[in-house]
């Protein structure tokens, strides 16, 4: 039989979120919002070619099915990936492109220097009603705040070693008879700048060594170089210094 008196009805399971058999509260409205804003289904953005080898000297990016296009709509450009939408190298606008207002384009970008870190590309929207002269850049001119993502490319990357030479140089020393070589390094491993008047068989090439620098976060005078966010090793660079050279001639030369 079953008891009686005055007992309080049973309270129903406290809810949990990701516990089986417990219930489940609605998502908050706020969780809702967060996710209309984000990528636009549908849009996409690509950046060719994936991996920029030495003869690659141009970066294309292309974009499609971006629905009501505005004139202020950007690429923003990021190393490395894992940077924040805030934290952009830089950026170009979509009305660059003839076809912009039909929701598709092209742009070009030219060869990006090495960072030893991949770029990636991401497109924003930005409200005209979000243009804002509070957040400017040192001439002033307003910046896009990366609130609005619409879509993200893939990866570039630089095929080969990261020890690969890079951004050789060539600059007039103080002899008539010198010219300086200089090029970026991912390490300080010793290198040497060879150099001579045949081009086959590199018959009688002269080798000189090389003095190697860096700088660290530490010598920056001012943010965001000097902090976290926006402080990027720069490699090593190296000076070697060719001599003897006769006027007149050509010279080939190898780092």
């Amino acid at each position: 039989a079953g008891c009686k008196g005055n007992h309080p009805s049973p309270r129903p399971p406290r809810a949990s979120l990701g516990v089986p058999g417990k219930m489940h509260p609605k998502p908050p409205l706020l969780l809702l919002l967060f996710f209309a804003a984000g990528e636009a289904a549908g849009t996409s953005l690509t950046a060719t070619p994936t991996k920029l080898t030495q003869s690659d000297q141009e970066i294309k990016i292309r974009w499609s099915d971006l629905p009501s296009p505005d004139g202020l709509d950007h690429v923003a450009i990021y190393s490395p990936p894992s940077s924040s939408d805030r934290d952009f190298l830089g950026y170009i606008f979509l009305n660059g492109s003839a076809s912009w207002r039909s929701g598709r384009g092209e742009l070009t970008l030219p060869r990006l220097p090495n960072l030893r870190a991949p770029y990636q590309f991401r497109l924003f929207r930005w409200p005209a009603k979000e243009y804002s002269y509070h957040h400017v850049d040192h001439d002033g001119n307003p910046l896009p705040h990366g609130r609005h993502r619409v879509a993200l490319s893939g990866e570039v990357a630089f095929a080969g070693s990261a020890a690969r030479p890079e951004q050789v140089h060539l600059a007039f020393a103080d002899r008539a008879d010198e010219m300086r070589v200089m090029f970026v390094c991912a390490d300080a491993v010793k290198r040497a700048v060879r150099y001579g008047l045949e081009k086959e068989e590199e018959k009688g090439w002269t080798e000189v060594g090389t003095e190697v620098r860096t700088y660290e976060q530490k010598h920056m005078c001012d943010a965001p170089a000097n902090d976290s966010v926006g402080w990027r090793h720069p490699g090593f660079v190296f000076d070697g210094l060719m001599n003897g050279l006769e006027p007149g001639r050509r010279y080939f030369y190898k780092v």
